[in-house]
This record gives structure tokens, sequence and C-alpha cells, in this order.
């Protein structure tokens, strides 16, 4: 579906050439392979992608990247050279996103990147914003030897993180999270984006209600999703070069066809998670928003 969206956008963009395609903790490569497979069946599209960039810090995570992308690497242990030869692009790794070159429109992924990142927490009391903080616990009762300490004072961090109005209306008592390298990646995304073009998609866990954001269901199923599953149940039943399809295995994939679905589109209370991702989209300032954000009913 990514795939999908990313071509869409590429089109609706004026179809640019020297397009990066970028992805921001790339986990195993999963998605980025299942990206890629979609835009190698677009001739325009993947002609136009020039470099493909994985911002990923772990040694062993691009190892597994290299080879999910389709890599065969001499050094079980080594480190994955800094650029593989890809079948139509190159494909780079790099420790940060302010090491991938500027040169031409950007399409950022970032799937589950921004919660994995480190936050600062504070709470809430009658003389201003406390930080917890993680200390030393060498009491036999503790399993980790670790506790939660709120800072003996207001904390003078909270003076620059909690700066925004949204924040001094809370009451005492709340906790709140913030992560500063969020806002410095996201300022770097965009300060990227409006200079070179391109867009940034951001799908994570949320429940804040940040303008123009839309929930995962509502954006897979606005992408076609239900279309791509009934298409899957259809080629369940069709026979086989071998002869006619079983009809106990055609079931069973059927079922976990239906079920994956219900996972990413369906509510919490059942089991999925199309309510508790949010999707959010970036692009440049006085672009038409990217579909499906700019549809009725997208933003929840």
């Amino acid at each position: 579906m990514i795939g999908i969206w990313l071509a869409a956008l590429w089109q609706s963009s004026g179809r640019p050439s020297g397009v990066q395609l970028v992805e921001l903790g790339p986990g195993r490569g999963t998605l980025l392979a299942d990206v890629l497979a979609t835009v190698q069946q677009l001739d325009g599209l993947r002609d136009a992608v020039a470099s493909i960039h994985l911002v990923e810090a772990s040694p062993a995570l691009k190892r597994v990247q290299a080879r999910t992308l389709g890599f065969e690497l001499d050094d079980e242990e080594g480190a994955v050279p800094d650029v593989l030869d890809g079948r139509k692009a190159p494909f780079f790794w790099h420790d940060a996103l302010e090491l991938v070159p500027e040169t031409g429109p950007t399409y950022i992924i970032c799937h589950e990147f921004f919660d994995a990142l480190p936050v600062h927490q504070f709470e809430k009391m009658a003389d201003g914003w406390h930080e917890i903080l993680v200390d030393i616990d060498e009491s036999p009762s503790s399993p980790y030897h670790f506790r939660f300490l709120r800072s003996a004072e207001p904390a003078p961090s909270a003076l620059t993180l909690l700066g925004h109005p949204r924040f001094a209306a809370l009451p005492v008592g709340f906790c709140a999270e913030v992560c500063p390298e969020a806002r410095l990646v996201a300022a770097t995304i965009g300060k990227r984006i409006a200079a070179r073009g391109g867009a940034a998609l951001f799908v994570d866990y949320g429940k804040d209600t940040v303008p123009s954001h839309t929930f995962r269901s509502a954006f897979l199923e606005r992408m076609g999703i239900r279309a791509r599953l009934d298409r899957l149940l259809a080629a369940c039943n069709r026979p086989r070069a071998s002869g006619a399809a079983d009809p106990a295995a055609a079931a069973a994939a059927a079922r976990a066809l239906r079920q994956g679905y219900e996972r990413l589109v369906g509510p919490s209370a059942a089991g999925g998670m199309g309510a508790v991702y949010r999707c959010l989209a970036a692009a440049p300032a006085g672009a038409a928003p990217p579909y499906p954000f700019g549809e009725s009913g997208a933003a929840k």
C-alpha cells in the first residue's frame, strides 16, 4: 500500500526524476522490500528512482536489511558496505538522516521510527514541571535494581521542552513525554522537503489530536487494501500449474489473509491496530495535500 501511495504521489507531483527514496529505521527491511517490489513494476517510477537510502545505526540490522533486500554478504559478521549496487539504483546506508546527500526530490518513509526515540518525562506539580528520572534501586525486592524518581525541584529543561502553550493548561499530576530528538529529525525532514521537493509519510503509535492526521485504517482503506484483499482471496482458489487448488490449503490461506486484514485495519477492541496507529504526511508548502490526506473524512 505504501508503494502505491508513493507512486500516486510521484505522478501527482509531475513525475520528477532523480528521486531519492529514504527510510528511517528500516527494521528488518521488509517494508522497504515491499515498497520496492511495487516500484519495480512501474516503469516510470522505477527509472525515476536514482538512489535508495536506509538510515540505520545498528550494524546487525544493516546486515539483516541487506539480506532482506536480496544482497549476498561475504562476511556473516562484517559491516555492510556503505553502498551496494541494486538492479536499478544503488543502495546506501547512513547512521543519520543528515548524512543522506541532498541531490533530488526526497520521499521519506518513517514507520515506527519516532516511537523508538528516547523521551523525557515530566510530571506537573504545583510549582512547575518536575522531570521523572531513573535511579539505582539496591533493595533486594527490586527485580532490575532501577526505580523512577521525581526531581526535587522544577526542571529547568522544561522551560524549553514544555514551552508550548498546549502544556500550560494541563492539570497538576499530569505526566507529559517529549522527545527533543524527534523535533530535530522532523525539522530536518521539513527543511529537506522544502528545499528539494518530495514528501514524507509517518506511521506510528499516537493519541494526540494533531491536525491533518488519519488513522492507519482510513489510510489503508483509501489506498485500496480491501480491493487488494479481494484479489488475494480470489487467487487462493485459482488452479495451480500442478492442478486444482487444495481446498484445505486454500481455506487456510484465505483465513490467514482475513486475519491479517483485520489486524491491520480493525478496531483495537477486536485486536486490530487500525485505530492505534496514526498516519501523517508532510509535503512542500503550497502543494496539495498528499492523497488520501486531503480527502473528506480522512482526518480523524
